[in-house]
């Protein structure tokens, strides 16, 4: 800086000039201020956030008890083991699009 450049002491200098330079010292000095802004705003952030967690976390628990996804992952599967099965085998998977058809089955 300006001050550097002169190689005046530092005592000559005003308190606030001193803290300018000491401040424009610190090593990394963008990224910790980043980090202090995200943490002075995490708190607010994360319960803007809750709502929504709330609702993924609900929507996961349901997913993981319903018995009728059980169901039709165990269809899935079975139609999977069937395509494998046959004379040809090795079919390495079907289109999602097929999945529609297996629905239509039942109504």
């Amino acid at each position: 800086g300006k001050f550097e450049r002169e190689q005046r002491p530092p005592e000559e200098l005003s308190e606030e000039d001193q803290f300018m330079i000491r401040f424009s010292k610190i090593p990394r000095l963008a990224e910790r201020m980043n980090v202090m802004i995200f943490l002075g705003s995490f708190g607010d952030t994360a319960q803007l956030l809750m709502p929504q967690l709330n609702a993924i976390i609900a929507a996961s628990m349901s997913l993981k008890s319903s018995s009728k996804l059980r169901h039709i992952l165990e269809i899935v599967l079975a139609f999977g083991n069937y395509m494998n099965s046959s004379k040809r085998g090795a079919a390495y998977g079907f289109r999602l699009q097929s999945l529609d058809a297996v629905g239509s089955l039942w109504g």
